[in-house]
């Protein structure tokens, strides 16, 4: 499961942007238009703008024609332009909720500063940094007189890391990365929440531009996306302007309603398990609140989905919630771990950077300990053993389907009437067969007068009862319950 807009991933059951109404800069071509169809699919209202007019008005035919999007030159270092495209997609669409600053130049590539003419450097800025700050300052003239709207600016990986892209790009992305935190900042206390979002290197044209005039050959698609994937910890997954289109999605919805001043960055890390045969992939999304959701994968002689909750309401309490389901698809007898931090963080006063520094090593230590429980379970010939088994999963699944703590994380990024669905049908997808008591008939004690269950949260934590580590932090059973 991913926490991305794909159009086919089990959130989209409705539309996350309706209602809404985004103007979205650089919209015609590359990262810019995949953003512009994505929004206008989950039914908003889209403004976009280019210098590009040929590309712009075919961006509009490829959608039809529709009337809910529309094109309008700009050039956004211009702030009487800027300043006439907002104001025009307020009198055409009543109101402005998003604002997406995509537009961006890469500048002459140049390895040598003593050669860079400040011209150019200027003119990247003008359009990177300036055009930003001119976009946030008048789509702020709107939205905080209504005390609503997001701000989601495009930034780069180069906005953390320098490398040797060009002096000026790399430059004026680190400014954007302190421009969103600035200003989201200031307009948080309008109920405005302002973003950006640092993709890796994307095959666009856009892309190319960082290399030499003399390298951009008909070839040059292949080299770039060679050069990606040889230095991408990530492999065999191309990242996509659509995979870009689906963080700014997310940030741009009401789902991220409690995210502000934030780079967002998917971070990608790979490792190869104790056993020598299988590869674990980890997939770590940051935000405010919410401070890791993990999506993993594990290939190898047997093919395992893992979804992966760790929350931290409030990283300055010493009181974090690291809950997690590891499961498989169901084709063989499936063990579901409750893990916890291999050391007490509660009473200890330095557990952020302690827990922070182990959570690869965490990563590991429980994978190792799945394959050992697989082996285990694909080992086991009694069959009262595999019947005590069985029910003792189901139990824990019917516990986690109604009250995960990922529940509450996914109300938040999905809406209350998806969520428990997701969590129901990711956790019982193929295993049904384990069980058939309901919640209530395993936990009784949650039951209220009117034969209803109560929706607190259990203040002792069955899930907590009986994990499979000891005070050491050392594995001491496969009895998942």
């Amino acid at each position: 499961m991913s926490i991305s807009g794909s159009t086919d991933s089990l959130v989209l059951h409705h539309q996350r942007l309706l209602g809404k109404v985004a103007l979205v800069t650089g919209g015609a071509a590359g990262i810019g238009e995949s953003i512009v169809k994505l929004f206008h699919h989950h039914g908003a209202k889209v403004c976009f703008v280019d210098v590009q007019d040929e590309l712009g008005q075919g961006v509009c035919e490829a959608l039809d024609g529709d009337s809910n999007v529309c094109f309008f030159h700009c050039n956004v270092a211009n702030e009487d332009e800027m300043r006439r495209a907002i104001d025009f997609t307020v009198e055409k669409f009543g109101t402005l909720d998003i604002l997406v600053n995509n537009a961006g130049i890469c500048g002459v590539p140049s390895p040598d500063i003593r050669k860079v003419e400040i011209s150019e450097f200027e003119n990247v800025f003008d359009v990177n940094v300036k055009g930003v700050f001119i976009g946030m300052k008048h789509a702020a003239r709107i939205m905080i007189p209504q005390a609503r709207g997001s701000i989601v600016s495009v930034s780069s990986v180069a906005s953390v890391i320098g490398g040797l892209g060009p002096h000026a790009y790399v430059g004026s992305k680190h400014a954007v990365v302190g421009l969103t935190k600035n200003v989201a900042a200031e307009l948080g206390a309008h109920g405005i929440r302002v973003n950006c979002v640092s993709p890796y290197a994307v095959a666009t044209p856009l892309a190319l531009a960082h290399l030499p005039e003399e390298e951009r050959t008909e070839n040059a698609w292949d080299g770039f996306r060679a050069f990606v994937a040889k230095n991408a910890n990530l492999q065999k997954v191309e990242l996509t302007a659509d995979d870009v289109a689906d963080a700014v999605l997310y940030l741009s919805s009401d789902e991220s309603r409690y995210i502000s001043g934030v780079n967002l960055m998917e971070q990608y890390s790979c490792m190869k398990s104790m056993d020598g045969k299988s590869e674990l992939e980890m997939l770590s999304f940051q935000a405010p609140k919410i401070r890791y959701l993990r999506s993993l994968s594990i290939e190898g002689s047997e093919a395992m989905k893992v979804l992966d909750f760790a929350v931290f309401p409030e990283p300055e309490l010493d009181l974090p919630i690291f809950c997690a389901n590891f499961f498989t698809a169901g084709s063989m007898n499936i063990i579901v771990l409750d893990l916890n931090p291999l050391h007490d963080v509660i009473i200890q006063k330095d557990y952020r950077e302690k827990y922070y520094r182990s959570l690869m090593p965490l990563g590991l230590k429980y994978t190792e300990a799945w394959l050992e429980l697989m082996d285990q379970a694909r080992e086991e010939k009694d069959d009262s053993r595999i019947l005590l088994n069985c029910e003792a999963q189901h139990k824990y699944l019917t516990w986690r389907a109604e009250k995960d703590p990922g529940h509450q994380v996914l109300k938040k990024l999905v809406g209350e009437i998806v969520a428990k669905d997701i969590v129901s049908n990711f956790l019982f997808n193929g295993i049904n067969t384990l069980g058939s008591k309901a919640f209530l008939d395993y936990f009784p004690e949650y039951r209220c007068e009117d034969g209803k269950i109560n929706q607190k949260r259990s203040v002792i934590g069955k899930s907590f009862q009986s994990r499979p580590w000891d005070a050491g932090g050392e594995f001491v059973g496969d009895d998942p319950r």
